[in-house]
């Protein structure tokens, strides 16, 4: 996913916002979601449902189940 300068977050957001923008009422029954991280180790995530979880692991934080920002 090219993410044009966006942060991490920003362009898991972008994408989303895409799939809603093509159908927003058949996207209410998918989940769809994006996990991102650049070079610097940044990383975000976003879904368009909620309870969109994903695992971080890394020197200071270990095992860590994060929930996504989400659209709905």
């Amino acid at each position: 996913m090219k993410s044009n300068g966006l942060s991490p977050l920003g362009a898991c957001k972008s994408g989303v916002d895409r799939i809603v923008k093509i159908n927003r009422d058949k996207s209410k029954g998918i989940q769809a979601g994006f996990i991102v991280i650049n070079k610097s180790g940044e990383y975000g995530a976003y879904a368009n449902q909620r309870d969109f979880e994903y695992a971080v692991y890394s020197e200071t934080e270990t095992n860590i189940l994060k929930k996504s920002k989400s659209v709905f």
